[in-house]
Formats: structure tokens, C-alpha cells, sequence
């Protein structure tokens, strides 16, 4: 293996990136495995976000007998109220991860990004975890696709969608799970405020507002939908993952990725294309410019 060099860290948009290379690399020392592909073939999943739609699955997840992911703080939620858990899954690369979500994590096995925070692993292990297998989550770094070739055994690269969630379900789909069940992806706030399951509410993020023309072209004229830029953009990702796996991704609870699944591609597209993501509190509708009788 050759130590990362020949270039200075970049300074991305994300500060949290700006490390990943030698995060990448500082992971690698672990003598853990990396995720080979169809690992999981013909097996079924589901795959658990935070969102509040999580406090409706608990049904189908005590009946699942297949593998059930929690990804970051759906991991302590899910744990909190006795329900199956097999993998806790994280993407994160700060230290929040193991001083703010997981500071004291249950005995689970554990699928992590190679580029994640390295003190989440010596987390882990001082907590006595030892069951613990390597992806790569795609972070644009120079040089990283050699860096994974060099550090690390042939594994899954995920890059779709801008969420741990979304990241998994590309990894749950590599690894070739016939079934997949995706529980907690609200990718908005509930009704009540909600912004993760069990009644966090909404944080000092910039949030976006539906107007009643968003509500009514997605078949909820009755229903308020906030969201954020990045958890808008993950919506579309897993609708369009439904779209293109009908009978292998599985949308549970009545979640905004749902209620998109059925729009065609220049309705989500138009989803994306606003000027600046960053203007507070920037109108669905007037990025959708939405046309309810032909969208």
C-alpha cells in the first residue's frame, strides 16, 4: 500500500470533506473486510432512516426475518424500543457520529464509509465491537478512486443521493438483496413538526415550503410538505430508485419519495433546478413551476 500524497488536502464547500483522503487511508489500517459484491444474494432488507414515518414500521419490522440496517441515529431509536436490528450503517465524517449519535453503540455488526471519521472506528472498538466491514462512499477527493485501490481489498462505490440512506440503498443493492424495504425516508417534516423519528423537531436548517399547487400535483391537496434542499434532492433519488426496481424497492409509509415515484422525469427534474439552493425558505412551487394537469 502507498500512504496518500503528491497533493494537498482541497478545501471543498464541505468542510467535513477536506480530510476524506486521509480518513480514507487511516481506515484502511483496520484489518476489518470490505463488502464484497452479491454478498447478500436473493436475501431481503430493510433499510431504516431516522425520518418520523419510522414510528410506523415497527409491525413490519418485528415479522421481517431478513437483515434489518439502521442508519446513524435510527440505530439508537430502533434499539431503544427492543426492535431487530443487524447492521448499524454510517457515511458520516465528523466526530458527531460517536460523541453526539452513537456514543455508546449496541453489539451489532457494522457497515461504515472507508472515508469516514477514523475515531468512530476506535469508538467502536473501545466499545468492544468487532464486527465491522468497509465500503466506499464516493466523495469527489483527487485521487481517490487510486487510493482505494491501493488500501483496500475490490468492494461496493455508492454515490447516489446526498443521505446515509440513499448511499445504502445503492450498497443494498450492489450486495444483491432481491427485497428491499426502506422505512423512515420522509425526507420532510411530519405534520407535528417532526424531523426524526421519535419527536426531534426541526433543527436551524434552511427549509423549503410547499405551497398547495406542490401538495396538489403529487395527489395531497390537503397536506403542508417542508423539506430541505439536500432531503428533497434524496426524495427523488429513491423515487427514481423505485421507478427503476419496481418489485425490489419497496416504499414503506405514506413519505414524500412515495408520493413522487409515479412523476416523470421532467416533474423530478424540474425539482432540482433552483437557482440557489441556499435562499431560506424558497417555494416548492416556484421551483416546480408546476403544472398539476400535465405534470
Amino acid at each position: 500500500m502507498t500512504k496518500p500524497g503528491g497533493h494537498e488536502f482541497i478545501k471543498l464547500n464541505n468542510e467535513n470533506l477536506s480530510m476524506a483522503d486521509q480518513y480514507i487511508w487511516d481506515n484502511a489500517q483496520w484489518p476489518f473486510p470490505t463488502l464484497p459484491q452479491n454478498a447478500y444474494k436473493g436475501q431481503q432488507l430493510i433499510i431504516c432512516g431516522a425520518g418520523p414515518s419510522l414510528e410506523q414500521a415497527h409491525n413490519r419490522i418485528k415479522q421481517h426475518h431478513g437483515h434489518v440496517w439502521a442508519c446513524n441515529s435510527a440505530l439508537n431509536y430502533l434499539t431503544e424500543h427492543g426492535l431487530k436490528v443487524t447492521h448499524g450503517c454510517a457515511i458520516e465524517q465528523t466526530e458527531r457520529m460517536y460523541t453526539e449519535v452513537w456514543t455508546d453503540p449496541p453489539d451489532v455488526a457494522y457497515f461504515l464509509a472507508s472515508s469516514c471519521h477514523p475515531g468512530l472506528v476506535t469508538h467502536l472498538m473501545k466499545a468492544g465491537i468487532r464486527r465491522v466491514a468497509f465500503f466506499h462512499n464516493f466523495t469527489g477527493v483527487p485521487g481517490e478512486y487510486e487510493l482505494y485501490q491501493n488500501c483496500y481489498e475490490p468492494t461496493i462505490v455508492t454515490g447516489e443521493g446526498l443521505n446515509v440512506t440513499n448511499r445504502m440503498l445503492g450498497v443494498a443493492l450492489h450486495l444483491g438483496y432481491s427485497k428491499i424495504w426502506l422505512a423512515g425516508v420522509d425526507c420532510a417534516i411530519s405534520e407535528d413538526g417532526a424531523f426524526h423519528a421519535g419527536g426531534a423537531t426541526q433543527d436551524d436548517r434552511v427549509y423549503m415550503d410547499g405551497t398547495p399547487e406542490f401538495s396538489a400535483a403529487i395527489g395531497t391537496p390537503d397536506r403542508h410538505w417542508r423539506s430541505t434542499p439536500d432531503m428533497l434532492m434524496s426524495a427523488i433519488d429513491f423515487a427514481k430508485k423505485q421507478q427503476k426496481y419496481p418489485s425490489r424497492v419497496k416504499i414503506i409509509g405514506d413519505v414524500l419519495p412515495k408520493r413522487l415515484r409515479n412523476k416523470n422525469d421532467e416533474f423530478l427534474d424540474r425539482i432540482v433546478k433552483w437557482a440557489n439552493a441556499e435562499e431560506h425558505q424558497r417555494l416548492m412551487a416556484g421551483v416546480l413551476e408546476v403544472d398539476t394537469e400535465n405534470s
